[in-house]
């Protein structure tokens, strides 16, 4: 399915324009910034999740460790 284009106005001061001027696609490079600014999380956000990720990890561990040692009693 082909993408609409659609169009947002910006104004741009002397400083900005001139700048602006030196890329060779400013809409797409404005695009690019736009979507690299929603790809960034905040720092917190990923070590909170990391700290999720590890506890379920310790979890399944310690899970896997007290099924293991009840099978190897249930053996002798």
């Amino acid at each position: 399915m082909a993408r609409k284009n659609r169009t947002k106005l910006l104004s741009l001061d002397e400083d900005t324009w001139e700048l602006a001027l030196k890329k060779p696609n400013f809409s797409e490079w404005v695009r690019n910034q736009l979507r690299s600014e929603r790809n960034q999380e905040p720092v917190s956000k990923v070590i909170a999740q990391l700290e999720k990720d590890l506890e379920l990890a310790h979890k399944k561990s310690d899970l896997w460790w007290t099924m293991l040692m009840k099978e190897r009693s249930e053996e002798e």
